[in-house]
Formats: C-alpha cells, sequence, structure tokens
C-alpha cells in the first residue's frame, strides 16, 4: 500500500484545527498529526516524527477508497491500517490497527485522539529572502485564547531552540497574518515549527516545514563535510572562538581563540551532526558538520 498525494498537498496548503496523537511500534518517540484535509467526507491527519532513527520523515493518516481501509503511512509507506468506514480514523481503543510493515517494538502502536486546538491554521510556509535569511509566514481563520507563537528551530527536526516570539490575536473569528524573520538561519536544512500557547498554559504545534539554505559567499561552512576526523572553517579571516553543539544542544568543545585555517579535531566524539558556531568582535555566524566514525 502507497499513498503519495496527501504527501503532496502538504507542500503547499494545510488546514489545521485538530489532532491526533500516535506511539509505540517503531516509532522513535511520540508523534502529532494535525488535521490536513477532507475528503468525501473522510479526515486526513498529517506530521512529522522520527522513525528508526530518521528525525523528519513525514506521516499521514488517511483513507483508502480503494482498499477501503484507514492506512497509517509513512513517506507514503503504509505502516498500520484498519478498516472501520468512519468520518474519521477510529483510535487504537476502539478499533484493531493491523501491522502492515513488520513495525513491531518494545511498546503497542497507540492512537488516540486529541482536542480541539485554539488555532485554526490556514498555512505556515517559508522563504528565502534577498539576504538569504529565512522569512516564515503562517495565517490562521480563527483563534481563541490565543496568547502567542514561540517560533523553533531544528538542524534535524528532533531537538529544537526558541529563536523568536510573536503575539496572537487572543480571539479572533476572522484570524490573523503573522510573518518572522530568522536572520541567523544554519547553512543547510532549517526545520521550523510554531508552538502556539494559550493563556492557561495549553500549547500545541503546528506542522514542521523545512528550509534549504545555501550559504552566502563568505559565509561560514566546514570541509570536508561530512567529516571523518578533521575539519576547516571557511569564512573567518580573523581570530575567533569556536564552540561546538552536539544535536542534543550540549557544548562538547570551545575553541577559544580559533586562527583561520586551523583544522579542528572531532576525534572522541561519537557520530553526530554538530553545529559550529565562530565568533568575535566583527561577526558571528554557524554552520552545520556531519561526523561520522
Amino acid at each position: 500500500m502507497k499513498i503519495l498525494s496527501l504527501i503532496t498537498l502538504l507542500l503547499f496548503f494545510i488546514p489545521l484545527s485538530a489532532q491526533v496523537n500516535v506511539e509505540g511500534a517503531c516509532l522513535d518517540a511520540p508523534i502529532s498529526l494535525a488535521e490536513a484535509i477532507v475528503v468525501d467526507g473522510k479526515i486526513s491527519y498529517a506530521g512529522t516524527g522520527s522513525i528508526f532513527g530518521m528525525p523528519g520523515q513525514s506521516f499521514t493518516i488517511q483513507w483508502s477508497s480503494a482498499d477501503g481501509v484507514w492506512i497509517f503511512a509513512v513517506n507514503g509507506e503504509a505502516l498500520f491500517f484498519n478498516a472501520d468506514d468512519t468520518a474519521e480514523p477510529s483510535t487504537s481503543a476502539d478499533a484493531t490497527w493491523t501491522d502492515a510493515f513488520g513495525c513491531t517494538g518494545a511498546e503497542p502502536f497507540v492512537l488516540e485522539n486529541d482536542a480541539l486546538l485554539p488555532v485554526n491554521w490556514l498555512s505556515f510556509t517559508g522563504t528565502l529572502t534577498d539576504k538569504n535569511d529565512v522569512r516564515l509566514f503562517w495565517e490562521t481563520s480563527a483563534e481563541e485564547d490565543n496568547q502567542g507563537f514561540h517560533v523553533e528551530r531544528s538542524l534535524n527536526g528532533e531537538n529544537w531552540s526558541r529563536i523568536g516570539y510573536l503575539e496572537g490575536a487572543g480571539n479572533s473569528e476572522l484570524g490573523d497574518n503573522y510573518q518572522f524573520d530568522d536572520t541567523s538561519p544554519l547553512n543547510g536544512q532549517n526545520f521550523y515549527r510554531l508552538m502556539q500557547e494559550d493563556f492557561d498554559g495549553d500549547f500545541s504545534y503546528s506542522r514542521v516545514i523545512v528550509i534549504d539554505r545555501i550559504a552566502a559567499e563568505g559565509a561560514l561552512s566546514a570541509f570536508p563535510n561530512p567529516v571523518n576526523g578533521l575539519f576547516v572553517l571557511a569564512g573567518p579571516t580573523e581570530a575567533g572562538e569556536v564552540t561546538i553543539l552536539s544535536s542534543s544542544g550540549r557544548v562538547v568543545k570551545r575553541i577559544t581563540n580559533y586562527a583561520a585555517g586551523n583544522s579542528i579535531s572531532l576525534a572522541g566524539l561519537a557520530s553526530d551532526v554538530y553545529l559550529v558556531k565562530f565568533q568575535n568582535k566583527e561577526t558571528s555566524s554557524v554552520t552545520r558538520v556531519v561526523f561520522s566514525r
């Protein structure tokens, strides 16, 4: 069973109002899928998550009229299905979801409904500006008790950092339009999501989008990349401080007086995608290196 149409729609337009939570089986961590589209009276859901150690994968739940089943899939490949002909997918407590992939794990497959979200999302998109920054746009059609949006960024779709905040419309039947500029994006892929927070502290997440940023001339970069031992930073012409962080955000190495052209060793570190920050009195920039032992 393969389903690709919904994943294609994800790239352009996704209205979101409710979500389901999925965990267990071969998923690396629980994921939330937001309402994506209604086709022939059937509500489909979509989102991203991690499976088999691969973050940022596209997950969907949608009705297959050809097979007469609901299908939970990753990147269009069916993982589980059930044959309840309902307007929306049944929870694992109300129906049997059958393994279609051999996707077993320490915990059983669990699918649960979540409450209606306080924000009806019309879209969440992003683009590169003429300065090679990332500009994010999102639009809502209605908001209820919405205090605001935390903008979060990740280098791998799994570990997130907050980079900004915009106040919400509070209560609005018409919704609103929002824009946020990330003026220090990473070179390569940048994962973004929004954490919407209510006045009472409850929160929910948007879908994840990925913006691929090509390093501008003179920007910080590493060579070679991927790295198997040593690498050199391209870009700095003066001395500065280099800080290297793991994908979990932990500082693993710091060089206080890095001179341009010097080699940097990752010996003794685990295989990972590392964030490399260079800073001096004149500039501050970041890049990523992939280290495989």
